[in-house]
């Protein structure tokens, strides 16, 4: 809840957003509350069995889950540590079929300047374009300039090493390897803007 209204409170102090945005915290973290509450009642239901029937299921899939890899998938160990999706947030313009829309940032390993990182380390700090893929971009994102001097890094992914971007890129921006295993976290070949609240 904090990192989500923090951002939008600072924006909105300095003078640089409509306090509008303030409405958004609500539709965001409303959201998630309520799924929180899903998750965990779902999750009580699972671990206290109201019943014969329902405690007797919990025990056969245990014993299952034990025995075949299969059953694991039905053993309910809650979701809590998951961030919620904001898909029905207004800040979310992108269609929210894409599979990363309104998602929180995956944390990918990441080397740069002949140092290993986390990409976490290289977000929060303010609005950040991030480009994953094989291929360098070819141009900017199209909205870099409208964010100003709210957008506080361009970061390029590449996951085949180090290719050279075109003269027309941000002098600023700034290049890192990530593993071939980003590409399941984001869209390939894609910018994503990522907020300070890394979603």
């Amino acid at each position: 809840d904090a990192d989500n209204l923090a951002w939008k409170l600072a924006l909105v102090m300095q003078g640089v957003a409509d306090p509008l945005l303030l409405d958004t915290y609500h539709v965001e973290r409303s959201a998630a509350a309520k799924e929180n509450i899903e998750v965990t009642e779902k999750t009580l239901r699972f671990m206290v069995p109201s019943g014969p029937v329902a405690r007797l299921r919990r025990r056969l899939l245990l014993a299952l889950a034990r025995r075949h890899r299969y059953f694991l998938r039905h053993v309910n160990h809650g979701t809590m540590a998951r961030p919620h999706r904001y898909v029905e947030s207004p800040l979310v313009q992108a269609p929210v079929t894409a599979p990363v829309v309104g998602c929180f940032a995956a944390d990918v390993a990441l080397q740069m300047e002949g140092r290993r990182l986390q990409l976490r380390e290289l977000l929060g700090r303010g609005f950040c374009f991030v480009y994953v893929g094989r291929q360098p971009p070819r141009a900017l994102p199209a909205r870099l300039e409208a964010f100003g001097t709210l957008a506080t890094a361009a970061l390029v992914l590449s996951v085949d090493g180090p290719a050279p971007l075109p003269r027309s890129m941000l002098p600023g921006l700034q290049w890192a390897r990530a593993d071939a295993a980003a590409l399941a976290h984001y869209l390939p070949d894609h910018w994503h803007l990522v907020r300070p609240d890394m979603h």
